[in-house]
């Protein structure tokens, strides 16, 4: 005899069928988790324009206006599409701005690609959990409504910009003084820069006399001193160099000149 009491059934043992739906199952929730469950990509940026004026900019201007107009794909999507701007060199006056503008970097001259990047998002908390580690594995979260629309969608466009070849510095007026000096005292350097009080152009002295001095520069006017050290001929450079351009070295028509000394005993 058995003992009277509630029959125990056994659960039937799941087929491999059962197991595989329930792993695509389980692949497609964590999909879910990860890059959001909702609504298409309709509300994505569908076009872009980015307009630079002017696309090619003339010699000595160096800024162009920036225009982003940006259309999606279903115009009542109340998302917010949010533009960024980016360049490989020169910098922009608002990144996020419609309407802004492009400064070109002087060292470097030709074609910049300049690119706007368009995303619609919920918000800054519509994020996908790959953005922020910290809470993607919180059960809070997973359950929250940070991930009821999909995260974010995105479209670039990419234009290019003509830079200027700046134009390097060049002297109005050098004068060394005087060309015939004693041994031991120095040698004045002046030269007054063409139309520059750029403290990134700079008057660079070089010579086979002697010591160089500390320049100094006021205005559009440098002075420097030279040491006559040697006895003999010798010779003063002077290049005048933009800082900011490796191209401006002060080898370029007048911006450089070589002014021969003579350094001698004095008379007894």
């Amino acid at each position: 005899m058995y003992p009277k009491g509630p029959l125990i059934q056994r659960s039937p043992v799941m087929t491999s069928m059962q197991r595989a739906l329930l792993g695509v199952w389980i692949v497609c929730l964590c999909a879910c988790f990860a890059f959001g469950c909702g609504p298409s990509d309709e509300g994505c940026p569908a076009q872009i324009v980015l307009r630079a004026d002017p696309m090619v900019l003339p010699p000595n201007v160096y800024e162009t206006d920036i225009t982003v107009h940006v259309e999606k794909e279903d115009p009542n999507d109340p998302r917010e599409v949010r533009t960024t701007l980016r360049a490989a060199s020169g910098s922009f006056g608002d990144v996020h701005a419609r309407e802004t503008t492009y400064t070109c970097d002087r060292t470097v001259a030709g074609s910049v690609e300049i690119c706007v990047k368009a995303d619609v998002a919920d918000g800054d908390e519509a994020m996908s959990l790959q953005e922020n580690g910290s809470i993607g594995s919180s059960s809070e979260y997973l359950g929250g409504p940070h991930i009821s629309d999909r995260p974010d969608c995105s479209s670039t466009r990419c234009i290019k910009v003509e830079c200027p070849k700046g134009p390097c510095p060049v002297w109005k007026e050098i004068l060394v003084r005087p060309t015939t000096q004693s041994l031991g005292n120095l040698v004045d350097v002046r030269t007054t820069i063409f139309g520059s009080t750029d403290e990134a152009v700079k008057m660079k002295v070089e010579s086979d006399c002697g010591v160089v001095g500390e320049s100094t520069k006021a205005g559009s006017t440098s002075t420097s001193t030279v040491s006559c050290d040697f006895l003999g001929e010798c010779s003063v450079v002077i290049r005048v160099i933009d800082e900011r351009n490796p191209q401006c070295d002060g080898t370029g028509q007048r911006g450089s000149a070589v002014i021969p000394v003579l350094c001698q005993q004095d008379e007894l």
